[in-house]
């Protein structure tokens, strides 16, 4: 029996053979979560639907978790590459907006190019198991959002700061999970969730002007 509390991979593919063969499981697994969600989820499944033995998905892979939480930290990459390339916020309100406004048309992007991030985070959130490594996978993007705003609350702590960006992430996301309808993804509901977040933080800044008795 797999050992279910393990949730790291096995082994890290060096040959060009492996790393096909772990593309293959990855892929197969991303498939089954998107198009009929995690309860039919199994190695065995996995196995079928790549066409490797079960054996070859074990080398790799100690369970199912570990396979979903593969996939939660590959669609977390574009994303914290986007925040490692993107500057801080500007402090003025004249400049933060546009440059929150190109900030979240590359998440736009990142939706558009793959439907299968909502699934994969609800799995996750849906499995005991992953739970609590998956929300300090939350974190570590949540923190560096907040490292990009921070320059818009300055008189704020960095839990405060951290807690904001997570709240907001997860805002930004669900609503672009929901951006796709019927296969395809909504530009219209893509920018309602654009508007909202731009309008969101306004109301972040102003409140924290107001907590801090600077807002002019």
């Amino acid at each position: 029996m797999p050992n279910e509390t393990i949730l790291e991979r096995r082994a890290t593919p060096r040959q060009a053979r492996a790393r096909e063969r772990v593309e293959s499981i990855l892929v197969a697994a991303r498939d089954i979560i998107e198009h009929e969600g995690v309860e039919p989820l199994s190695t065995q499944r996995i196995a079928k639907v790549a066409g490797i033995p079960v054996g070859s998905v074990y080398q790799f892979f100690p369970n199912k978790h570990s396979i979903v939480l593969e996939l939660a930290k590959r669609s977390l990459i574009p994303m914290n590459e986007l925040v490692d390339r993107t500057s801080p916020a500007p402090a003025t309100d004249e400049q933060w907006w546009p440059w929150w406004e190109t900030f979240i048309d590359g998440l736009v992007e990142m939706w558009r190019q793959d439907s299968s991030g909502g699934a994969i985070w609800s799995a996750c959130a849906g499995t005991p198991e992953l739970v609590a490594r998956s929300y300090e996978l939350e974190i570590q993007y949540a923190r560096g959002v907040a490292g990009l705003l921070s320059p818009l609350f300055p008189h704020e702590s960095q839990d405060a700061q951290e807690k904001r960006a997570l709240i907001m992430s997860r805002m930004i996301s669900f609503g672009l999970d929901y951006a796709w309808i019927g296969g395809t993804f909504s530009d219209e509901a893509a920018m309602v969730v654009k508007r909202t977040a731009v309008a969101g933080l306004a109301a972040e800044i102003n409140a924290a002007r107001v907590a801090a008795g600077t807002l002019r």
